[in-house]
C-alpha cells in the first residue's frame, strides 16, 4: 500500500511489516526499510491508511494495530470473548473507512464497525435465519458505492450490499445463466472507480466490472490468448488511473482506464 506521503508499506506472510520511501527505489543506493516490530505479529493481511493518515494493519492472529504517526506507537485492537465491544471474531483480511469514517474490518467473522470517537463496535455476523442480514462470515473485501452503501465480497456467498439508513443487506449471487450477471461467488477484491463503477476480482471466474448506470455486469477479459478464467488476486487503482490487476498464474496487468 503506497500513503499519501509517498511511503510504500509491505505486509509480509512470516516477517512482519516494514515500510520505505519510494524514491528509494529509484537511486542508485541500496534501499532501507524500516522494519516495526511492535505490529503484535508476523503474519500481515491487511493495510489500509485511513483519512488522518494512520495506518492499520489487520493480522492474521485476529488483532489490528494503528500506527499512529503522532505518537508514533502502535495501538493494538483484538477479539475479546464474551465482550461484544471488541472485534467480533480472530483474522482480519481486510480494512476500510467509509466516507463518516467508520473502520470497517472483515475476515472469518462478518464484518465489524468500529467509531474511532466513541470506541463502539457493531458486529454484523451471518445468520442462517435472517435474509437481510450478511450472507456470509467469510469476508474478503469492503468497498463503498456512490450511494454510500457497502459492498461485501465474500469467499463463498457473492456479494452482500449493506445500507446504513436501515442496516439491511441485499445480495448478490452468482447467475452462470445471465451473461450480465455475476460470475462466481468467491469474491477476491472490490474497487471502486472514479466513475462510481465497481470492479470485482474473483478466485475462479476473472475479472469483471458492474456498470453502476445500467446496473449489470460485464465480463472483462485479462489475457485474450489463453482460454483459461484468470484466478485474480488482488486489485489497485493508482493514482494515475491505472488498474493493476495481480493473477494466481498468469502475473501482473495493468490497464489503463
Amino acid at each position: 500500500m503506497i500513503d499519501h506521503k509517498n511511503i510504500l508499506w509491505i505486509g509480509s506472510i512470516d516477517n512482519g511489516l516494514c515500510s520505505i520511501e519510494l524514491e528509494q527505489m529509484y537511486n542508485d543506493s541500496k534501499p532501507i526499510f524500516t522494519k516495526y516490530e511492535n505490529v503484535a505479529g508476523n503474519i500481515i493481511n491487511s493495510i489500509y491508511e485511513d483519512r488522518p493518515g494512520n495506518i492499520w494493519v489487520g493480522l492474521f492472529t485476529g488483532l489490528m494495530s494503528k500506527y499512529d504517526r503522532q505518537q508514533n506507537p502502535f495501538i493494538w485492537y483484538r477479539h475479546i470473548p464474551g465482550n461484544p465491544n471488541s472485534l467480533s471474531g480472530y483474522g482480519v483480511g481486510c480494512i476500510y473507512v467509509d466516507r463518516v469514517g467508520n473502520i470497517w474490518f472483515g475476515g472469518n467473522f462478518g464484518i465489524t464497525k468500529f467509531d474511532q470517537e466513541t470506541g463502539i463496535y457493531i458486529r454484523y455476523i451471518y445468520n442462517p435465519d435472517n435474509p437481510n442480514g450478511i450472507s456470509s462470515n467469510r469476508v474478503n473485501a469492503i468497498c463503498e458505492d456512490n450511494d454510500g452503501k457497502l459492498w461485501i465480497g465474500t469467499f463463498d456467498n457473492g456479494i452482500s450490499i449493506f445500507n446504513p439508513s436501515d442496516e439491511s443487506f441485499e445480495h448478490i449471487k452468482a447467475d452462470p445463466d445471465n451473461k450480465f450477471g455475476l460470475r462466481s461467488n468467491k469474491i477476491r477484491f472490490l474497487q471502486k472507480t472514479k466513475s462510481g463503477d465497481i470492479w470485482i476480482s474473483t478466485f475462479n471466474q476473472g475479472l469483471q466490472l458492474y456498470d453502476q448506470e445500467n446496473k449489470h455486469f460485464k465480463l472483462f477479459d485479462v489475457d485474450s490468448s489463453t482460454s483459461n478464467d484468470e484466478a485474480t488476486s488482488i486489485l489497485y487503482l493508482d493514482s494515475q488511473g491505472t488498474l493493476w490487476i495481480g493473477t494466481m498464474n498468469n502475473g501482473l496487468y495493468g490497464v489503463t482506464l
